[in-house]
């Protein structure tokens, strides 16, 4: 298919794919990781300009990527084009799960986001938030939050890949600790801390005033609760800034190759309007918000898709959380 539409311009492009695509039927099969006030304003967006029916599936993107790995090993027709986490992508793609994936606007996206399988559409920054009404002097660094808010701040359940990130390239690289040291250090600072199920719940509840500071709510949500009035901020921002990508990819038992294309430039255009309007992070750096990644010290995490890491330093960082002491706090 790609031969199809080797070499043309990109307004040439999406003529092709739209053409191609309504000889494929009109209809695609998307399935998306994302909460529906987030997802349908894309999906109505693009059903509405090229007139073509979106299937959506929605489930979280660990669920998606197995529903799409077990759709392949069965050869079973599912999933023209998916979203979830850039680790998924990965895992999917060492197991030959997805089709090749060629688009100019690649080369338009923030730098590392982009493989031979997949291509982010937006950048996830967790990033150190306050209670404006409870915090006057805001933290300047992860190890201000542990001196001066101790027991004060949450942290996340799931969140290894990002904790790893910050011992190695964080405390190890730049503060000289071993990672062992590190982890000390964590495991010495988070005693009284709130250990908290959900990045949502997270924002939730700093707003609320429920705990000072938050050390890993997203950017996006944080910005779009202070937009609605509740007295939260992330700035100045805080660095490092870990972050990873929501990226998209195409099964190898697309059924609508073309459509999938197209959605998939859409979304790294037209939706990284809509993306902006959600506050949050496009990937696509011609359509840049508020917040630019690059303009901070910032650090990569849960990209490689590397399994027995991932399990290694789950374990290193469920025995992190066990000092906080207390209950996990999750929603009713």
């Amino acid at each position: 298919m790609y031969e199809q539409i080797e070499g043309l311009s990109f307004e040439d492009r999406e003529a092709k794919l739209l053409a191609l695509a309504k000889k494929e039927g009109g209809e695609i099969s998307f399935y998306a990781g994302t909460k529906p006030e987030d997802t349908d304003p894309i999906i109505d967006a693009f059903q509405e300009k090229y007139d073509i029916k979106v299937e959506n599936y929605r489930a979280a993107g660990e669920v998606i990527a197995q529903k799409v790995l077990q759709e392949v090993q069965a050869k079973h027709d599912g999933a023209d084009l998916y979203v979830a986490d850039a680790s998924q992508a990965t895992v999917l793609a060492n197991l030959d799960a997805l089709a090749p994936l060629k688009t100019p606007l690649t080369e338009h996206l923030v730098s590392g986001s982009a493989t031979d399988y997949s291509a982010a559409i937006y950048v996830i920054a967790p990033v150190i938030s306050w209670n404006t009404n409870l915090v006057k002097d805001p933290p300047t660094s992860l190890e201000d939050v542990f001196e001066r808010f101790r027991g004060k701040f949450m942290i996340e359940t799931e969140d290894a890949p990002w904790f790893e990130a910050l011992v190695k390239e964080y405390f190890v690289k730049e503060k000289g600790m071993t990672e062992d040291e590190a982890i000390a250090y964590w495991e010495d600072n988070i005693q009284g801390a709130f250990v908290v199920k959900g990045h949502t719940l997270m924002t939730t509840l700093l707003a609320s005033g429920q705990a000072e500071v938050c050390i890993a709510c997203y950017y996006h949500a944080v910005s779009s609760a202070k937009a609605d009035g509740a007295p939260v901020d992330a700035m100045p921002i805080v660095e490092p800034v870990p972050y990873t990508f929501i990226s998209a990819g195409i099964p190898v038992t697309v059924q609508h190759p073309a459509t999938a294309l197209l959605m998939l430039d859409f979304l790294l255009t037209d939706g990284q309007e809509i993306f902006v309007g959600q506050d949050r992070n496009p990937s696509n750096v011609d359509y840049q918000g508020t917040f630019k990644l690059d303009e901070y010290t910032n650090v990569p995490y849960a990209l490689s898709g590397d399994e027995d890491e991932f399990a290694k330093w789950s374990k290193i960082y469920d025995g992190v959380l066990e000092k906080a002491g207390g209950e996990v706090i999750e929603e009713d």
